[in-house]
Order: C-alpha cells, then structure tokens, then sequence
C-alpha cells in the first residue's frame, strides 16, 4: 500500500460525496427548483464560478457539500417535491452503487464465490500469538462466513478495527478447519488478509443485474444490522470508520485490484444513502422526518423550531464524527 493507494481512495470518497450532492442537485431542477449554490466541500473556498444562476465551488474541506437555495424558494414549494429533493442525495447513492456493481459483473462476470486468505502475520502480534499462520484461508469472521463477494470486502474492512476479541474461522492448507481467537492490541490484530474472487463469465444481462441488486441489498441488510446493534449498545464506536479508516479500508481495497475497488465503492455509496436516510436531524432522514411530520399535521412545526432542531441534530452529527475521526487518528497511531 503506497501514497498512490492512499490518493485513489481519497479521491474515490470525494466522487461518492459529489454524487451524493448532485443527487439534491438534479433533483431540484427536475421539480423547478432553481439552486443558488452548488458547494462540494466546506470552509475556505478554493475553487468558484457562476453559470446559469448557480455559485458552483470547492471548499478546502470535502468531507461533504451542500445545494443552496434562495431564501425561502425552497420552503415555499410542495412538501412532494421537498420530500423529492430532501431524497435525491440518497437515490443517487443508491443508483451509482447499482450502476458500479452492474459495471463489475458486466466487464468481470458474476462473482461465483470468494475467498479471505491471510497474506502475512505481524511477528509477535496478537494474530500470531493465537497461531494464526499465513496461507490459511479466512472461512468466518465472528460468525460471519467470509463467502459471497458483497459481505468479504466489509469484513476485511472491520475485522482490523476491531476493539474486543476477533474469532476466526480458519481452514489449514494442508486440509482441516480450526479456530482462532485473535485479542487485538491497540486495536490491531497483526494480519494482512487478501480476498480473491470467482468470477463466472458469459452471464445474462438481467443475471448481472439481479445480482448487483442483491449484493448491494445484502449489504445493506448487514449494515443496517450493524447499526442497530451500534443503537442498541451491542457494538461499539470502534467499529465504526470515520474519514481516516475509509480511507484506509478503500485504499486496501485498490490493492487488491480494479473489480474489488469498484465493489467496495458501490458499497460504500450504499452505505452512504443508509446512513443519510437515518432519521436524525442533520441528516437528509432527519429533513425527511420533518416533511412527513408536516405532512401528517398539515402545517410546519414554524420555521425557528425546525432550524434549532436541525441544528442541534447537526451539531451531535458533527461531534461523533469528531469522536470517530479521533479514534481513526489513534488506530493509525497505533500502527
């Protein structure tokens, strides 16, 4: 993993936060709703110009970006086409993640099967300590099979990031399966692991399609577990990966080559729409929420009320991210 990696990545998540912000985008000016300002990126600008009424720019941080309106156009409209706008981020995402996996299996075939193999151990560290060896083959990671390309890549990506004990399903070259248990250090484990597909070629154009739907919605189905246990107290926030971790997890996966880089960002904009589409005030979910409330009241809860709202929902949004981006800073610390 080089400094190349490492640009491929981050230029990669910048593209999933343009998409995101083209989706509100498009999805004014399809309802007539003319933009005032499209910003990728926040703070200082380092980047503008005017064309057909909009301020298009590029803030110095492009850690996400914003559609302005002009005062007041917006709110006076329909809340249908509120509610389309409010979701155009989200519906984006998700159809950029399906035009990706679709691309995948168009170029490389259908993914038949993957393996997870251990490409190297740390000497002394944790994964050798519980005799992990390379050239074993990863069959489970904490009770997940490690089979079926869409759940692999999340794996690698949060197995290392780990703050509790890691059980590895592992089976031997020489034949026999046996397990693991892998205390990592500093939230470390010491292990490089590679995945490798199987890709069946010649497939059906609706047999490629069926199947980057249904990566993509198993994905989500995992997240959208993994979350629920994050609410519920059973995960911590060291699973989770803020801007440093997913640039460390994508850089790993242009590693591994163009396939697997294309997957891991069309799953990444899926996860994308499903944190967004969360109903927390602050993000896209949150205005959502404000639309069906007004909806079902007939009225707005007035337009002071829901900026406080917003704002506070903003301001915790912006505080875990800080708290998620703290510990990204320290795992790579750490090593």
């Amino acid at each position: 993993m080089n400094d190349l990696d490492f640009a491929i990545a981050a230029a990669l998540l910048v593209g999933l936060v343009l998409a995101h912000e083209a989706g509100h985008f498009y999805a004014a000016l399809l309802h007539g709703v003319p933009p005032k300002a499209f910003s990728l990126g926040f703070g200082p600008t380092l980047w503008r110009m005017e064309r057909g009424g909009t301020r298009y720019q590029v803030g110095m941080f492009p850690l996400g970006g914003f559609v302005q309106f002009e005062p007041g156009d917006l709110e006076s409209r329909p809340v249908a086409t509120r509610l389309a706008v409010a979701g155009g981020g989200v519906a984006a995402q998700i159809v950029l993640a399906l035009l990706l996996m679709g691309a995948v299996y168009g170029a490389w075939g259908v993914p038949a099967g993957s393996a997870v193999t251990v490409t190297g151990v740390a000497p002394a560290g944790p994964a050798a300590r519980a005799g992990v060896r390379a050239g074993e083959r990863v069959l489970a990671i904490d009770g997940v099979p490690a089979s079926g390309f869409a759940a692999v890549l999340p794996l690698l990506a949060r197995a290392d990031r780990a703050d509790r004990p890691v059980r590895l399903l592992l089976a031997l070259p020489s034949g026999g399966v046996r397990r693991a248990v892998v205390p990592p250090e500093g939230h470390r484990m010491g292990i490089d692991l590679a995945a490798a597909a199987a890709w069946a070629r010649n497939s059906s154009f609706v047999r490629r399609e069926e199947a980057a739907a249904g990566a993509v919605a198993a994905f989500l189905q995992a997240e959208a577990r993994g979350l629920w246990a994050l609410a519920t107290g059973r995960a911590s926030l060291g699973q989770v990966a803020g801007p440093i971790g997913l640039v460390r997890a994508t850089s790993q996966a242009v590693v591994l080559g163009i396939p697997e880089t294309l997957s891991w960002t069309a799953l990444l904009s899926a996860n994308l729409a499903l944190v967004n589409v969360l109903p927390v005030p602050g993000l896209d979910g949150g205005q959502v929420a404000l639309l069906l409330l007004e909806r079902l009241r007939g009225r707005r809860l007035g337009a002071a009320l829901e900026a406080a709202v917003q704002g506070a929902g903003l301001a915790l949004v912006l505080l875990f991210a800080l708290v998620v981006t703290m510990h990204d800073v320290a795992v790579l610390i750490g090593g």
